[in-house]
């Protein structure tokens, strides 16, 4: 492999031509020494800025050394390095989830930092293949089928897994070719994960026909995800009305018309939107509000909402007892998530902090006889409230504010961890081998 073909892998997925700066995550292993070699020389060919990035996180103790030892050979090809290093402690279980999440996450914030938007990753055909046997094996359907995105946006940047269809023989063959030495991860071998369990597996009974059928298959549910997803997403735009307050209205006669595959995924949609929630609610019980909804019930619950039945709408709002129990303190000055749904923040260091919390009933009640709203009583006793000790001192859906002052300080937005409408899942576009 050599740049030109590196560039036909990564263009589909990233606009050269607009000169974007670009990261490199690089741990030192054979598939992410590949990826920045590769990376360095179409950067060079094309005059971008790179900067590849090590994580040491501290989690074994060869990682300072693999870290130091990682610079000084990109340091020998003129390579711009970076190692972020952790200090903090590490969990007792699940320890590769923490790593993989610490890693992405300091990452993510020193490409942020520096105005870079796009960090490539060096995801390889075989971890493709793994991550579609570990799905296979929990029964996943075509969500999980798709194994891992080409593209994905996470946490305010853009990462790129240009090497999906590449074999890490290739890259080896590349870096030797190179001359170039790698790093071999011992937790690689380590069979208490049951990535590593599934890779022996692969390496013991899977030969490389196996592992092109299995690749082309994840493509192949890729592709079908992607469908599904841009479906929903106009039907979304056709029947559902997102309002800021933090509830939903759905056309009910579009939604139960529509395929049961594209209903259940926007249902699926509008709970995660309207609970805040980043977990999707459970396929048995979302078929059972599905069916639930085609009967005359007026009210149902699921995943933290409450779905209100009325004439031709469906109403999905925050389950006001749910929202209950969430409480944040609102220094001056600062800014908080409430609920996973609403970002409240709180302008001037003269203020004293403020609770924020679901009104209660009996405050809510005194306080609409004063200040009228066409908002549903439930949406508001899910609404986020600005206490002062025992006193409710703002309430900023309904505009009830204590004080001019608070009125200027305080601001909010309706902000889910989950959106209604998705990003289409970016499937690899290169068939296996093509361009190797």
């Amino acid at each position: 492999m050599r740049s030109p073909h590196f560039e036909a892998l990564l263009t589909p997925y990233l606009n050269l031509s607009r000169k974007p700066r670009l990261a490199v995550a690089v741990s030192g292993g054979a598939d992410s020494m590949g990826l920045v070699l590769l990376a360095a020389e179409l950067a060079k060919a094309k005059r971008l800025q790179l900067v590849a990035i090590t994580v040491d996180h501290g989690l074994r103790k060869e990682a300072t050394k693999e870290a130091a030892k990682v610079g000084e050979w990109l340091k020998a090809h003129g390579i711009k390095h970076q190692t972020l290093t952790y200090k903090g402690l590490a969990p007792e279980s699940n320890i590769q989830e923490f790593a993989r999440e610490l890693r992405y996450r300091l990452m993510a914030e020193y490409c942020k930092a520096n105005k870079i938007a796009n960090l490539l990753v060096a995801h390889t055909m075989e971890d493709q293949v793994e991550t579609l046997l570990m799905r296979l094996e929990r029964g996943s359907g075509i969500d999980g089928l798709s194994a891992i995105p080409a593209v994905q946006e996470m946490a305010g940047i853009t990462l790129i897994r240009p090497l999906l269809s590449v074999p890490k023989a290739s890259l080896q063959d590349y870096l030797k070719s190179r001359k170039q030495k790698w790093i071999s991860d011992p937790s690689n071998t380590n069979t208490q994960f049951a990535r590593v369990r599934v890779r022996n597996l692969m390496n013991e009974h899977a030969d490389a026909l196996f592992t092109k059928r299995m690749f082309d298959t994840a493509v192949n549910a890729g592709r079908a995800r992607h469908a599904l997803e841009v479906q929903v997403n106009a039907l979304i735009a056709a029947c559902t009305n997102l309002n800021p307050a933090g509830f939903i209205t759905i056309d009910s006669n579009l939604l139960l018309k529509a395929p049961e595959e594209i209903a259940l995924r926007l249902l699926s949609a509008a709970l995660m939107c309207i609970s805040g929630s980043e977990e999707k609610p459970r396929f048995e019980k979302l078929q059972r509000l599905y069916a639930g909804l085609h009967q005359s019930t007026v009210a149902l619950t699921l995943h933290g909402c409450t779905l209100l039945k009325g004439g031709n709408t469906i109403t999905v709002l925050r389950e006001p007892a749910r929202a209950a129990s969430m409480k944040e303190t609102l220094a001056a000055g600062a800014e908080v998530v409430w609920d996973g749904r609403f970002t409240l923040s709180l302008k001037g260091r003269t203020l004293t902090s403020l609770t924020v919390k679901a009104p209660t009933a009996n405050d809510l009640a005194a306080l609409r006889k004063k200040h009228k709203s066409s908002l549903p009583r439930e949406v508001l006793l899910s609404a986020p409230a600005l206490y002062r000790g025992d006193a409710l001192v703002a309430l900023p859906l309904i505009g009830y504010f204590e004080t001019p002052v608070l009125r200027r300080a305080v601001k909010v937005a309706h902000t889910p961890r989950s959106a209604l409408v998705c990003t289409p899942f970016r499937y690899c576009v290169h068939a296996a081998n093509t361009l190797v």
